[in-house]
């Protein structure tokens, strides 16, 4: 019988022995909830208390918190991206740590992510229609420009030749350097480069108004062409106006 106790007596000592080594593990901080919503801005928030000293990291970006006189913290976390779930490790003074896993409702975010992106698509869309719109009335445009042109164009280049039929063969040719007549190169007769500047001067302010309004009347009446004078045998240039005053016609200097 006594045998008995002995060995019921060691047993109890055994187990208490190995009871001995296995501390439970503590809580480092007390959260209020670990099943939190994320907000449509992405934004949680942690509530709890944490004794001084504590650190804490969330998916190991550390944390400061904010506490109150009774160590109570409410800590507003951001995140990018919609996540289900986050890990809250936190350690003490000691260097003891314990993770606590946090469940996270993104449901809130993930609606306005994608209610952006439908905005965007939508936008990107109405800019694109927008844009072939307008290309398309652009190209209407241009094409009704071009037939009036087309239409008028034997006319203007009749009375062009007329010009050069009455100036007793000082003017030999006048040649469109632009599409639309934006510009035009009047041939001059190569023996008026050698007369007086006076009557070189004569000849292109007649001739270059005259070659103006022919083909504004005709063609663009805002736009007066560019027109530049040419010796027609070594094509040198005789003398012209410029885009800034389009009125005047100037003699090159020989």
């Amino acid at each position: 019988m006594k045998k008995r106790i002995w060995v019921f007596v060691a047993l109890i000592f055994i187990v208490g022995l190995s009871g001995c080594g296995k501390e439970k593990e503590s809580e480092i901080i007390t959260l209020k909830s670990k099943n939190l919503v994320v907000s449509g801005n992405g934004d949680f928030v942690i509530e709890g208390n944490a004794p001084k000293g504590t650190t804490v990291t969330i998916n190991n970006s550390p944390i400061t918190l904010t506490r109150d006189e009774d160590d109570n913290f409410s800590e507003s976390i951001h995140v990018n991206d919609p996540i289900e779930d986050a890990s809250l490790v936190a350690q003490d003074m000691k260097g003891n740590t314990k993770e606590y896993k946090l469940k996270l409702d993104s449901s809130k975010l993930k609606e306005k992510i994608n209610a952006e992106i439908q905005e965007s698509s939508t936008q990107r869309a109405l800019e694109e229609s927008q844009a072939a719109a307008q290309k398309s009335s652009i190209d209407e445009e241009t094409a009704r420009k071009n037939q009036a042109i087309a239409e008028k164009l034997p006319e203007l280049q009749s009375n062009l030749q007329q010009i050069i039929d009455v100036s007793g063969g000082y003017v030999t040719s006048i040649l469109p350097t632009g599409g639309n007549y934006d510009a035009v190169d009047v041939y001059i007769k190569q023996d008026m480069k050698y007369d007086t500047e006076a009557n070189r001067q004569e000849l292109i302010d007649t001739v270059g108004v005259k070659v103006q309004e022919l083909i504004t009347g005709s063609l663009n009446p805002e736009n007066p062409p560019l027109v530049t004078f040419i010796y027609d045998s070594t094509k040198e240039k005789m003398g012209g106006n410029s885009a800034f005053h389009p009125e005047r016609f100037k003699l090159k200097k020989q």
